[in-house]
C-alpha cells in the first residue's frame, strides 16, 4: 500500500539551489517526471489501476491528476469531453507548473474511449469518411485544435509529428475553403455512383453515359487539386481512374506513378479497380504492379518526441508558436464492456513495466491476407520489415491472419475483422504490441461486433489500438506497418504509435505508454547522497557511469525532488540541495539522464532522504498489502506525540483527517486503491 500524507501546518515543497548549466530550454526523454497520470476519482478501477501504476513507474504525486464526475465510461459529448476531461487537466497541469514539462498523458481505466465530435461539426457538410466518433487518446494528442474546436483534428493528415515517405513533403500546401468544395463535389460523385450501381437497372449504357459525363466534370477539378496537392495519394488516385475512364491511357499510368510515390501502394485495389481496366493487359500497368510488390518508400526519419516544441508540416521540432504542439496519449486499460478485467490489466502493466530494455529474442509478424483490413498497409511491410532487422530483431511476413504455432511473438500487424489468438497456438512476448486494422477494434461496447483490440492485451501484448467507430479500412487512421521500426529502434510505445499513424482522432491506444522493450537503457549511479539518508546540511551531488561518458551524444541530465524540476545540468556537473528550503520529512530525489541523439533514450535513478524532523513530526503507520479485506477499514496509528493534526491524501484526494490529539484512525478501504 502506498500513502502520501503531509502535516498540516508545514509548507509546501518549494524549489531547491541548484547550479544550471548553459544547457538552457533543452527537453529530452519520455521519464515518469514528464508523464501526467489521470484518474477517475469516482472509479475504485480507475484508483487501484493507476496506484499500480504509479508504483511500477514511479509517476510523481504531483503528476497526478484525480477528476471528479466522470460519467458514461463509454462515450460523450465533445462540449462534456473539453469540460469535464480536458479542460481540467490541461487547467491542473498548468496551475502545477507542469504545462511546459509534461510530453505524456496515459488515463487510468473507466473513462469515455469515445467522444461524438457533432457539436463542433454543427451544420457544416463532412465527407462521410470522416464519421461522427473520435477517441479519447486521439482528441488528447491532438489536444489544441481540440480545444480550440478547429475541426482540423479531424484531417487525415493533422498529426505533424508522424513520418511520411519523403516525396510526400514535396507540397503539403494548405487546403483553401474552394479546394475543399471541389474536392467534395468529387465525393459526391463517387458516392452518387455507387449507389447508382447497386440498383437494378434496365437501362446499363444510360447509367455509364451519365458517368462519362461526371467524370468529364470532375477531371479538370482533380487535375487541379492534384497540381496544389501532389502529397495526398487518394486525390492523386482518383485523378489517374478520371483519365483512364476517358481514354487519356498513357497519362492515366503517369498519374498512376504520381500516386504511388505519394503513397499510394494498395496493390489490390489497383489491381481489381474497374475505373483502371483499360489499363489491364499493358506491359507498363504490369511493370507498375510488380514494382508496386516490391515498393519500398524513403521514410522521414523519426525523431523522439517533446510536447515543449511544436511541430512542422514536414515533421520537424520547431519553437512552439510556430507550429502544431501535441500530446502523447494512451489508456491503461478498459475493464468494462468488451475490455479486460482488472487482473488482466495490471498484468499488461506489469510485463510492459519489466520489459523495458529487454531487448526481446522474438520476431516480428506482418501478416498478409486478401482482406481490404490488410492490404491497405501492405504497401509499407516491405520497407519497415527491412528497418526492422536493420534494428537487429527478426521480422517475418506470413500468410493469413495470425501466425501459428509461434513462442516468438514479439510484435504483430495484421488485419482481419475476427480472429482467435488462443486457436492460433502462439505466444506474446512481453513488451509486444499486436495491432489489428479493423471497423470496430476500438468500439468496446457491449454487442459491438469484430473482435477488440482487448483480445490482444489478454493474451500478453503490452498495447494495441484500433477506431472507435468505422474507418472505412482508411490507412491513415492507422499505424504504418513503420510503427514496428520505430518501436524497435527504441523509441516507446507511445512515440512509436504516434510518428506512424497520420490521422490519429479516431484512434484508441490501450497498454503502457513508457513501454521500452528496445531502447538501450542509460545506467548511472548518484553520488553524494545515500539512500535514506537524513540531511540537515546543503550537499553537492552529481551522476557517475555510463551516462558521463556519452558515447553516442550529449548527456542531459533532469534533477527532481518530489517531482519538482530543480535542475538542469549537461554531463556530471554537480547540484546543490538546500535543506533549509525543504520541509521537514522524507522527500524522493530523482535523476533523468538522457542522451542527446534522435531516439534519446534514458535512464532513471531515484533516492529517498529524510530532512531533520522536529519533534513534533507525525509519523503514520499502515497496514501491509493483502492484510485488510474490501470493505475492512485500514487503521492508521500516530507514532510520536500528538498535537499537530495530520491529513491523509490518496491520489491527490483527501481521504481522512487524525485529529491533533488523536492516536489512531480509520479510513475506509473502499477510499483506497489496494
Amino acid at each position: 500500500m502506498r500513502v502520501v500524507w503531509r502535516q498540516r501546518g508545514l509548507a509546501a515543497v518549494r524549489a531547491v539551489a541548484v547550479w544550471l548549466s548553459a544547457a538552457g530550454l533543452l527537453r529530452a526523454g519520455i521519464a515518469p517526471e514528464d508523464t501526467a497520470l489521470v484518474v477517475n476519482g469516482g472509479s475504485w478501477v480507475s484508483r487501484s489501476l493507476a496506484n499500480e501504476y504509479i508504483g511500477l513507474r514511479g509517476i510523481p504525486d504531483l503528476n497526478v491528476v484525480v477528476l471528479q464526475g466522470i460519467g458514461s465510461h463509454e462515450g460523450l459529448p465533445v462540449d462534456a469531453f473539453r469540460e469535464t476531461i480536458l479542460g481540467p487537466v490541461l487547467a491542473t497541469l498548468d496551475r502545477r507548473r507542469l504545462a511546459g514539462r509534461i510530453d505524456c498523458i496515459v488515463y487510468s481505466a473507466d473513462f469515455p474511449t469515445w467522444v461524438d465530435v457533432r457539436p463542433d461539426i454543427g451544420s457544416r457538410p463532412m465527407p462521410r469518411e470522416t464519421g461522427t466518433r473520435a477517441s479519447l487518446t486521439g482528441l488528447t494528442y491532438l489536444y489544441q485544435g481540440v480545444m480550440a474546436r478547429h475541426l482540423d483534428t479531424l484531417d487525415l493528415n493533422a498529426n505533424w509529428y508522424a513520418r511520411r515517405p519523403v516525396s510526400a513533403l514535396a507540397m503539403g500546401r494548405e487546403w483553401q475553403d474552394e479546394e475543399r468544395d471541389a474536392y467534395r463535389r468529387v465525393e459526391e460523385f463517387l458516392r452518387e455512383r455507387a449507389r447508382r450501381r447497386k440498383e437494378v437497372t434496365r437501362d446499363p449504357e444510360a447509367l455509364r453515359a451519365w458517368e462519362r459525363s461526371q467524370w468529364q466534370i470532375v477531371e479538370p477539378l482533380l487535375a487541379t487539386l492534384a497540381e496544389n496537392h501532389s502529397d495526398q495519394a487518394t486525390v492523386v488516385y482518383n485523378l489517374a481512374c478520371a483519365q483512364a475512364q476517358q481514354g487519356a491511357l498513357d497519362q492515366a499510368l503517369a498519374t498512376l506513378r504520381r500516386a504511388a510515390t505519394a503513397g499510394f501502394a494498395d496493390l489490390r485495389h489497383v489491381r481489381e479497380d474497374d475505373d483502371l481496366a483499360a489499363l489491364r493487359g499493358r506491359e507498363d500497368f504490369e511493370a507498375l504492379l510488380a514494382e508496386l510488390a516490391e515498393w519500398r518508400p524513403a521514410m522521414v526519419s523519426p525523431v523522439a518526441f517533446s510536447g515543449a516544441v511544436g511541430w512542422s508540416p514536414a515533421g520537424q521540432p520547431v519553437p512552439p508558436y510556430k507550429g502544431a504542439r501535441y500530446l502523447l496519449c494512451s489508456l491503461l486499460g478498459v475493464t468494462s464492456g468488451r475490455g479486460n478485467s482488472y487482473a488482466e490489466a495490471v498484468d499488461c502493466l506489469r510485463r510492459a513495466a519489466a520489459a523495458d530494455g529487454s531487448r526481446p529474442a522474438g520476431t516480428i509478424w506482418f501478416m498478409d491476407n486478401r482482406d481490404v483490413r490488410s492490404t491497405a498497409r501492405q504497401w509499407a511491410v516491405n520497407a519497415a520489415a527491412d528497418l526492422v532487422r536493420a534494428n537487429g530483431v527478426l521480422a517475418e511476413r506470413g500468410a493469413g491472419v495470425l501466425p501459428r504455432g509461434r513462442e516468438d511473438v514479439a510484435g504483430l500487424m495484421t488485419g482481419a475483422a475476427s480472429f482467435s489468438w488462443e486457436a492460433s497456438g502462439s505466444r506474446i512476448l512481453p513488451g509486444a504490441v499486436c495491432e489489428n486494422l479493423t471497423s470496430f477494434g476500438g468500439v468496446l461496447d457491449e454487442g459491438a461486433g469484430q473482435t477488440p483490440l482487448t483480445e490482444f492485451i489478454r493474451h500478453g501484448a503490452a498495447a494495441s489500438s484500433g477506431t472507435v467507430c468505422e474507418p472505412l479500412a482508411i490507412q491513415a487512421k492507422f499505424p504504418t506497418a513503420f510503427l514496428q521500426g520505430y518501436y524497435t529502434g527504441g523509441y516507446s510505445l507511445a512515440e512509436s504509435f504516434y510518428l506512424a499513424v497520420t490521422g490519429p482522432y479516431q484512434l484508441l491506444v490501450v497498454g503502457d505508454a513508457l513501454c521500452a522493450p528496445w531502447m538501450t537503457p542509460v545506467s548511472f549511479t548518484v553520488s553524494g547522497l545515500q539512500p535514506e539518508e537524513v540531511v540537515d546540511a546543503p550537499l553537492s551531488m552529481h551522476i557517475e557511469g555510463e551516462a558521463t561518458a556519452a558515447a553516442a551524444g550529449p548527456v542531459q541530465v533532469r534533477w527532481f525532488v518530489d517531482g519538482v524540476q530543480v535542475g538542469l545540468s549537461l554531463g556530471n556537473a554537480p547540484a546543490v540541495v538546500d535543506p533549509a528550503r525543504l520541509r521537514p520529512g522524507r522527500h524522493v530525489l530523482s535523476v533523468v539522464a538522457t542522451v542527446l541523439n534522435r531516439v534519446r533514450p534514458c535512464g532513471r535513478r531515484t533516492v529517498p532522504f529524510h530532512i531533520r524532523t522536529q519533534p513534533r513530526e507525525a509519523e503514520l503507520v499502515a497496514v501491509e498489502r493483502g492484510t485488510v479485506r474490501w470493505g475492512e477499514p485500514v487503521t492508521l496509528v500516530r507514532r510520536t506525540a500528538a498535537g499537530e493534526p495530520v491529513t491523509l491524501f490518496w491520489l491527490g484526494r483527501e481521504v481522512a483527517i487524525l485529529g491533533a490529539d488523536a492516536e489512531a484512525g480509520a479510513v475506509p478501504s473502499g477510499e483506497l486503491a489496494l
